[in-house]
């Protein structure tokens, strides 16, 4: 989702001044603008050096006539670059979300987003606003997951000595709770019988769609969809696009046909009643 709403966005115009330093330049909004070339200088002070006995404006010889300002124009080798925390791939996705998981400058990451414009322009300040509660929110999500790993431990280090005692904690547990966990387990261990359609082609495909290596090939095609998903990077090449928007579109054939094969062998009612099917089939 970072990399949909902010990837290029965080990018800028800069150009190199007398000491070769990159130096922020404003006046360039657009990358096709930051090109090099020729830039206009206004108001220059201009200052009489009593060591050399010259004047800084090069047109003045006289130290009586080197006084108001002058106007010239400089070469500047200009460049656009991105932030040092961007969204322009999935790795620099990963590493600018896991420091913000740290709460080590993500403000200044939230500020970027909110300047954001578009891919190609530079930053405008306070360009939009309400893409602040994207940042908030992952935040949120973050310190419930470093939470979740604190519990994790505690929980596991409670079955661990449960483990050790031997009786499954039942030190821990009243009478009740017992016989809830015998009857549980009870219930866990039995296995369900399956209803197969009658209708022999149905069954054939209700069959087919279940079986571990139609399972296998679907997750292996999700993997691969993931993997083409993180390939994409700002400022790509058009040939990489197309290849990239081609690979999706046989994916998602693959994916709707194998939601068509399992709606025909089960009924919908079947289909939808689990909550997996609903998950692969709405998301």
């Amino acid at each position: 989702l970072g990399m949909q709403l902010f990837m290029g966005s965080f990018a800028k115009c800069y150009y190199y001044d007398d000491s070769g330093a990159l130096t922020d330049d404003d006046d360039v909004e657009a990358k096709s603008a930051c090109i090099d070339g020729w830039h206009n200088v206004t108001g220059i002070n201009r200052a009489w050096d009593v060591i050399t006995a010259t004047c800084n404006d090069g047109s003045i010889s006289t130290e009586s006539l080197c006084v108001s300002t002058y106007d010239t124009s400089e070469y500047r080798l200009r460049s656009w670059r991105s932030q040092d925390m961007n969204f322009d791939n999935v790795f620099n996705a990963m590493q600018t979300l896991f420091e913000m998981s740290t709460t080590e400058g993500w403000t200044a990451v939230m500020y970027m987003g909110v300047d954001s414009r578009s891919p190609d322009m530079a930053p405008k300040r306070d360009n939009n606003p309400p893409i602040a509660f994207f940042f908030l929110a992952f935040m949120i999500v973050a310190n419930f997951f470093i939470l979740n790993l604190f519990i994790g431990i505690i929980l596991d280090n409670f079955a661990q000595i449960s483990e050790e005692a031997g009786d499954g904690g039942s030190a821990t547990m009243t009478k009740e709770q017992k016989l809830w966990v015998q009857r549980k387990t009870q219930l866990l261990g039995e296995k369900v019988k399956k209803v197969y359609p009658t209708d022999p082609t149905r069954n054939a495909v209700y069959k087919f769609v279940e079986k571990e290596p139609f399972e296998y090939f679907i997750m292996f095609v999700i993997l691969l969809n993931a993997v083409m998903m993180a390939c994409e990077y700002y400022d790509q090449p058009d040939s990489w696009t197309n290849a990239l928007e081609i690979l999706g579109y046989i994916f998602g054939a693959i994916f709707i046909g194998e939601a068509s094969l399992k709606l025909y062998a089960m009924n919908p009612y079947v289909y939808f009643s689990d909550s997996w099917n609903c998950f692969d089939f709405f998301c």
